[in-house]
């Protein structure tokens, strides 16, 4: 189970864990594992660009946009539309709104209706992507359909009574009010994610695309509550594994699994 692509999927996938309780170190000892098993520079750079918004590190986002723009890659028309949008978020992370935006249209389908089949939560948040990348263009026309056409694939996965009022969905709800500069309105939908168990704390302190929200009046008690709640997570893991060698047991499970 820890071979191929799915060494990948669990390496990243831990160092994203561990990055969101603001465990920094333990989360690079798993990107340097996903390094080693990971074939493909661009796929490596794309999931590093998660963690470096994790962390607020605009710093390697504009290394990286910067490496990604000077290969002349985003021009392929054979880039599959997964990588083009996840290259589209980076590139407008990285304060290149116009590459990030050009290339989410074409990967979004923009001009298309979103059936319910279609609609999913990485959807509708490359959609608000998109919508700041049109803001920062100075293109509030474009901005103001994408924040509406977001807001329609949320509604989508809401009508699902499973989803309604997950707190991955309300976030998104927050994301938008954000975006369209109602802090009133983030706030109580902050409320809400919060009361189920919403922790997705430094992705949204540290998002180059929602700018300083996180820190107004109007949401900082929140994310205060929230950072507190990240706290004792983080303290538990640290207990877990100092009295568990976990790296030790995936390296025997990795070894184990070899030819």
């Amino acid at each position: 189970a820890y071979r191929g692509t799915r060494n990948q999927l669990a390496f990243f996938t831990l160092a994203v864990l561990y990055e969101q309780l603001g465990l920094t170190v333990e989360a690079d000892y798993w990107l340097k594992m996903l390094d080693r098993h990971h074939p493909d520079p661009l796929g490596r750079m794309i999931r590093r660009a998660y963690v470096s918004v994790l962390r607020g590190d605009l710093e390697t986002l504009q290394d990286m946009a910067a490496k990604i723009a000077a290969t002349g890659v985003t021009a392929s028309p054979r880039l599959p539309p997964e990588i083009r949008q996840r290259l589209g978020a980076l590139f407008t992370a990285a304060g290149r709104a116009e590459e990030g935006a050009r290339l989410l249209e074409t990967a979004l389908r923009v001009d298309e209706p979103v059936g319910a089949g279609a609609a999913s939560h990485e959807l509708a948040e490359m959609t608000y992507v998109l919508a700041y990348a049109y803001q920062q263009l100075g293109e509030a026309e474009k901005a103001d359909a994408m924040l509406e056409r977001g807001h329609e694939i949320v509604s989508l996965l809401r009508s699902d009574d499973l989803y309604a009022d997950s707190p991955t969905e309300l976030e998104l709800v927050v994301y938008r009010h954000i975006l369209s500069g109602d802090l009133a309105s983030a706030a109580v939908a902050l409320r809400k994610a919060l009361d189920a168990g919403w922790t997705n704390y430094y992705w949204f302190y540290n998002n180059p695309t929602l700018g300083s929200a996180a820190r107004s009046p109007e949401l900082a008690p929140l994310f205060d509550q929230a950072l507190q709640r990240v706290e004792e997570q983080r303290r538990i893991v640290e207990e877990r594994d100092r009295s568990d060698n976990f790296k030790e047991r995936i390296a025997l499970l990795m070894r184990d699994s070899d030819p």
